[in-house]
């Protein structure tokens, strides 16, 4: 088995001072700041822009065609009537395609003295000049971590993939999940602020317009995907991707997982491999050690489920047996939020729970709940320390 795990995208700020913009003109619309220091300039920005204006840059078809990956960036200058005024850079960009030109493989702390200058680079391709001390302390505004899985067949990738869909992250996050045209699936946990998303790597790079999730698909990942498609030798690439948007929500997370409370988080402080590990671990482990939810990877045959069963208990109240077995059923079926939403729509909460642990006694004790397969193969996936995937992209 081989699986990476990695920093994915990021967003940083970068305050005023410590960029200077080169070529105003290719900014939309043209860069040009106020003099924080005149008032009239300062009363003007608030009645016409409304204490408000951003100016965007995105790298132009020269750079696109050179195969490199570059990053968004937007200027936002700000001023409000408590007299801050701000003219912060913001830049988000996928480090492993900045480095490696693609990211479904591994990059590490030892790729860390390698980003920097990596990033000023492109930076100053499109005309803006930011110092090193500068990115490595920029503020971190958005944050994503990955693993890549590379499953033993397609059809047991998507069986983790339907097992996961009938799972819940917690009843304030929004399970959607979609399958596609092409034969990609995805399923994605979310808030506001937070996604955990699970999809097919190689069939998202096949899929079109706003469907996509990975909106920033290189040309060279678009190509590859297809010659593979055609040759009908897609590989069973799962990928698990943990987004958090915004400071607060980055603050809260990385406090909850690692036990650490920072205001701002620098670039310097999330290139960590550590951390990647701790972020995809605890995820999959609150997904997981909810027991409803494991017992979403477990594949019990008919067989075992009703005649070992009826041989082992043949005293038992056949009432007794059919009503657990029923209620284990119909969790399957239903999945783990629609089974308790359900149930406390016809039940009371404590009948709800007076069913959990019926199912998961009834599994445990008649030791029906199959270890092998889904269940330990994630285990060890998301425990084992990465190696690169050899893909060929």
């Amino acid at each position: 088995m081989n699986i990476t795990m990695c920093i994915d995208t990021i967003g940083l700020s970068i305050r005023k001072g410590q960029y200077a913009v080169l070529n105003p003109s290719a900014f939309i619309p043209l860069f040009k700041r106020i003099n924080e220091d005149d008032e009239s300039q300062l009363i003007e920005f608030l009645r016409v822009k409304k204490g408000l204006q951003s100016y965007r840059l995105n790298p132009n078809e020269e750079l696109k065609r050179s195969g490199l990956v570059y990053p968004n960036i937007t200027i936002y200058e700000t001023y409000k009537r408590t007299r801050d005024y701000q003219c912060n850079l913001k830049l988000h960009i996928s480090v492993p395609r900045m480095l490696l030109g693609y990211n479904v493989e591994e990059i590490d702390n030892s790729h860390y003295p390698q980003a920097i200058p990596t990033l000023q680079s492109r930076l100053k391709d499109m005309g803006v000049l930011v110092r090193d001390d500068a990115i490595q302390e920029a503020e971190v505004t958005t944050l994503h971590y990955c693993m890549n899985i590379l499953m033993e067949s397609e059809s047991q990738a998507r069986l983790l993939l339907s097992a996961v869909n009938k799972m819940t992250l917690g009843e304030r996050y929004e399970n959607h999940s979609r399958d596609y045209s092409n034969g990609g699936k995805t399923v994605r946990f979310h808030t506001n602020v937070f996604e955990f998303i699970i999809y097919l790597k190689y069939y998202d790079f096949l899929t079109t317009g706003h469907d996509r999730i990975d909106k920033k698909r290189t040309p060279r990942e678009k190509a590859v995907a297809e010659e593979l498609a055609r040759t009908n030798n897609i590989p069973p690439l799962i990928r698990i991707e943990i987004r958090f948007m915004g400071k607060p929500s980055i603050r809260q997370h990385l406090r909850t997982i690692l036990g650490i409370d920072k205001k701002v988080w620098t670039f310097k402080e999330v290139f960590s491999e550590g951390i990647s590990r701790k972020v995809i671990q605890f995820y999959w482990h609150k997904l997981t050690n909810n027991p409803l939810n494991k017992l979403m990877l477990t594949h019990i045959s008919d067989e075992d489920l009703y005649f070992k069963l009826r041989e082992k208990f043949d005293t038992t109240p056949q009432r007794i047996l059919d009503n657990s077995i029923g209620l284990f059923k119909r969790l399957q079926a239903q999945g783990t939020a629609d089974f308790k939403k359900e149930s406390l729509r016809k039940y009371s909460r404590s009948k709800w729970y007076k069913d959990q642990e019926r199912i998961i006694t009834f599994l445990e004790e008649n030791k029906l709940v199959n270890s092998e397969g889904l269940i330990d193969f994630m285990e060890f996936a998301v425990t084992k320390k990465p190696t690169q995937l050899g893909l060929p992209i």
